[in-house]
């Protein structure tokens, strides 16, 4: 390790180093995560972790749960600025300071000990990589392994890391340098990999690396986790578990199925997908009534249980969005984790205060604090049909009618309409696919895409097509007031000016606006529907003709048409001929299933999802971009967002995670203090290409304020909500790196000012 050989067996032989101040972790642009919610599916639990009081969960891919013993209730940390690094976390430790480390894709959070907030340990701080394979606490002291290596947090800072250039034996040992998991066990420090084993002796300072493969049985070289009960040594691969006794010199196999590992002090537990088992000395036996696991239909990740043992003996486990804790007797209590049934999220839609989703794994309906899922993949059978979707997989159009009927198509299932507004459930369901597959005459009808709602009780509803080679899309179907199926509208027979349609909306007139992939906008005059079920000869906006139209959403006087590139704005009552009164560049694009990408705010700001986040375009000509850079967002991949008409927030789906944004959050006030002084560090600090990292702490608990040049250009702003907080990296509000010189920050907090200089060097 660089420079860090003695240190190494100071630290770890003599004993684990104290943790210091003065050096902190750094962590990225800070900003406002105010008026902000995420709701993540957990998916694989990687790993958990028990305290006297909690249960730690880290997921792969919905973020940090903490679940409280004595009160059974979650806590969800999700991955906003200030805050864990990422939703997709592989591992867990505590050191001796009760500090919370997790491992993730962008680097390790590290939870303060007074619990205000979050550090980060990156590359910045000398980590290999930031993918956060592995981690392992031994007093103050951290190993972390990483996709490129392995490296030591001595309690203050990262020491070293591995390959360093130097230890021969380390380079020869190690084909693979993801360090998947890592233990350090009596003198030796093992380290698992996608290739097998390698140790070496802290006595020697890690200088006599050598490989350690033999008893593995073919295939299991894809290590997973180590673990250990005190005794012996135990290794989880994709394909097995084995021990290793320090008596015996090779591997022993002791089971074969896939599973996770839990270790502590006089015991070891796999999980499996059908229990939780304890290792006896000889073989895994299945604690009594135990678990099975909770898989998501068509999950990336084969699901098993995820185990860990309490001090006091009580066992936990969990699994998608399950969790379980071990009974002194009988059954054992289950506990569910509020979330939405995926997080490839598709459309979401607002009913009073109830928010419905779509995803390409089921739907969900969040009421109440609770979640109800219509799950996919788990067709229903006998009555309950009568009270639920058949089985909402593929789903992507969804529509809240006049009458708060909710209107979803799963693809080549059903197309369905739920009634759950009273005490029982009510379904209908207009079209069903019970044989034929896409080949039904019905599934044609269950590819809807875009819908809308008219004046006097219809439904509108864009049909697709799942294979544009095999089969065309049906048209435009319509729902008369009463669920009845009349017709759908063709380019051929309905008068029709595209195939395929993207967006729909209804005006306050009742003219229908369709906005076509590549072949423009059409609208339709309805009056009062008395001329349905007829054929309509559907007029053409001219100044759009051949545009690739995403999605069409008329709000008062105004219409809003967005294409691939752009945001237009019309008037609803102009003719064929009419010109666009406002066009706004937007970046990024939209994603394939943009199904609902445009809403408009109760105070007329227009809000976009696209491919590089969520855009809004405001009233007074200004514009904002949110992104995972700058808020909570579940990821840049933004697929459609509604409006609760309610309160003005927002609704927004991604294929990360589904979020409520208030953009008229205003937080409460911070205390006001006498006087303000604060401290800005490293102060020089280096500037690179890639910028730099400043800290800003002082007497206030938040701050505001700008970094300006020594002309008194302003060059940035920032917001923070704790000390300590990153609060610029070297860059300009354009996402420049600036040059090396004298710069200036403005500082507000407590109703005070203050003024701190900064100092750059190459």
């Amino acid at each position: 390790m660089r420079g860090a050989s003695s240190l190494v067996t100071r630290c770890l032989w003599i004993g684990a180093c104290a943790l210091a101040a003065g050096v902190l972790a750094r962590v990225g642009p800070a900003f406002a995560a105010d008026g902000w919610q995420t709701f993540a599916y957990p998916g694989y639990f990687t790993e958990l972790l028990t305290t006297p009081t909690d249960v730690w969960c880290a997921t792969r891919e919905g973020g940090l749960y903490r679940f409280d013993r004595a009160a059974h209730v979650f806590e969800s940390f999700h991955r906003e600025p200030g805050g864990i690094a990422a939703n997709e976390l592989t591992s867990l430790a505590r050191d001796r300071s009760g500090r919370l480390w997790v491992g993730t894709t962008a680097g390790v959070s590290r939870r303060r000990a007074d619990a205000s907030g979050w550090d980060l340990v990156n590359v910045f701080d000398g980590l290999p990589s930031d993918s956060v394979l592995s981690l392992q606490a031994v007093g103050d002291t951290v190993w972390i392994g990483t996709a490129r290596g392995l490296a030591l947090w001595n309690g203050v800072e990262i020491s070293g890391s591995l390959p360093d250039g130097n230890t021969v034996s380390f380079d020869t040992t190690f084909t693979n340098l993801a360090i998947t998991a890592v233990l350090q066990f009596g003198d030796s420090l093992w380290l698992g990999t996608r290739s097998g084993f390698g140790l070496a002796r802290l006595s020697s300072g890690l200088t006599d690396w050598r490989r350690a493969n033999a008893g593995l049985s073919i295939g299991s070289e894809n290590i997973l986790e180590l673990e250990t009960d005190g005794t012996d040594v135990f290794a989880i691969s994709s394909l097995a578990c084995h021990r290793w006794r320090p008596t015996g010199p090779n591997w022993e196999f002791r089971n074969g199925s896939t599973l996770t590992g839990s270790g502590g002090p006089g015991v070891m537990m796999i999980g499996t997908a059908d229990s939780v088992a304890v290792f006896n000395g000889f073989s895994f036996v299945a604690l009594p009534n135990s678990p099975r696991s909770d898989p998501k239909s068509a999950d990336t990740y084969q699901d098993q249980l995820r185990p860990a043992q309490a001090a006091d003996g009580v066992v936990y486990a969990a699994s998608g969005r399950q969790f379980y804790e071990s009974p002194t007797a009988g059954v054992w209590n289950r506990y569910e984790i509020g979330c939405p049934p995926d997080n490839n999220l598709v459309n979401v839609a607002v009913d009073g205060d109830r928010v419905y989703v779509t995803t390409v794994n089921g739907a969900g309906r969040l009421a109440g604090g609770a979640w109800r899922h219509y799950r996919a993949g788990l067709s229903c059978v006998g009555p309950q049909c009568d009270t639920t979707f058949a089985n909402p997989q593929f789903t992507f159009s969804l529509l809240v009618d006049r009458e708060r009927k909710k209107w979803m198509g799963s693809w080549t299932s059903a197309f369905e309409w739920l009634d759950d507004t009273g005490a029982t459930p009510v379904v209908g369901r207009p079209f069903q696919v019970t044989s034929g597959g896409a080949n039904s005459p019905e599934a044609p009808f269950t590819w809807s895409f875009s819908s809308a709602a008219d004046n006097t009780g219809g439904r509108w509803f864009g049909l697709d097509t799942p294979d544009r080679d095999g089969y065309d899309p049906a048209g435009l179907a319509y729902y008369d007031a009463n669920e009845n199926f009349v017709r759908a509208y063709t380019s051929a027979a309905g008068g029709l000016g595209g195939t395929f349609i993207r967006g729909l909306s209804v005006d306050r007139n009742n003219r229908l606006w369709i906005g076509y992939e590549n072949e423009g906008v059409d609208f339709v005059d309805l009056g009062d529907g008395s001329g349905l079920p007829g054929g309509f000869s559907a007029l053409r906006l001219s100044e759009l003709q051949g545009q690739n139209v995403r999605d069409v959403l008329a709000r008062g006087d105004s219409l809003w048409i967005l294409t691939s590139t752009r945001l237009y704005r019309f008037g609803i009552a102009g003719p064929t001929s009419a010109t666009a009164r406002d066009t706004l560049d937007v970046f990024g694009g939209t994603t394939d299933l943009s199904v609902k990408p445009l809403a408009v705010g109760l105070d007329g700001t227009v809000w976009v999802a696209t491919g590089a986040g969520l855009r809004s375009f405001r009233p007074d000509g200004t514009a904002r971009s949110y992104t995972v850079a700058n808020s909570p967002l579940g990821s840049d991949l933004v697929r459609s967002v509604a409006l609760d008409p309610i309160t003005g927030a927002l609704w927004i789906t991604s294929v990360g995670a589904l979020n409520r944004f208030d953009p008229n959050f205003i937080p409460p006030a911070p205390p006001s203090i006498d006087r303000l002084s604060v401290r800005v560090w490293p102060n020089p600090a280096r500037v690179t290409a890639i910028g730099t990292t400043l800290r800003l702490g002082g007497d206030g608990s938040s701050y505001t304020g700008a970094i300006y040049d020594l002309n008194g250009r302003e060059l940035r702003r920032f917001s923070t909500s704790a000390n300590g907080q990153v609060v610029w990296d070297g860059r300009d509000a354009d996402g420049r790196a600036v040059m090396p010189g004298v710069y200036f920050l403005r500082v507000l907090a407590g109703g005070r000012e203050a003024v701190a200089r900064i100092v750059l060097l190459r």
